[in-house]
């Protein structure tokens, strides 16, 4: 599965003795977190669209409804590659977005409920997100 966040190493380290008896303090490096408004656009996009399927996923009790929205969101996971593109990490921030959408609408409980179902669609969703 692939919602579980990558972890990024801390890339601080200390600097070596500097000859005045200790280490100096650690100094992190400068990261340019200007992802543009297109990239930050197309993951707002694909928030709106991974929570309306969610929510509707959540408030749904009948199981042809059910498979009908775990295929929509099956489809919408395996296009976010197309949505904000091919880069591993435009992906990657993708899936993140897609993942936390999940979660803030009640993730666990709906994916418990969808493997219960056996439905081959909730199957694939699950097989998606879950690492």
């Amino acid at each position: 599965g692939s919602c579980a966040a990558p972890t990024a190493a801390d890339s601080a380290s200390a600097s070596p003795d500097n000859g005045r008896g200790g280490a100096t303090p650690a100094r992190r490096a400068q990261v340019n977190l200007d992802r543009g408004t297109e990239v930050v656009r197309r993951e707002a996009e694909l928030k709106r669209d991974a929570l309306h399927i969610f929510r509707r996923l959540e408030s749904t009790s009948t199981p042809d409804e059910r498979a009908t929205l775990c295929k929509e969101a099956v489809a919408l996971y395996d296009d976010i590659e197309r949505r904000v593109g091919a880069g591993m990490a435009s992906i990657t921030s993708g899936r993140i977005v897609y993942c936390n959408a999940l979660m803030e609408c009640g993730g666990l409980d709906a994916l418990r409920e969808c493997q219960d179902s056996r439905d081959p669609s909730a199957t694939a969703l699950v097989e998606r997100v879950v690492p």
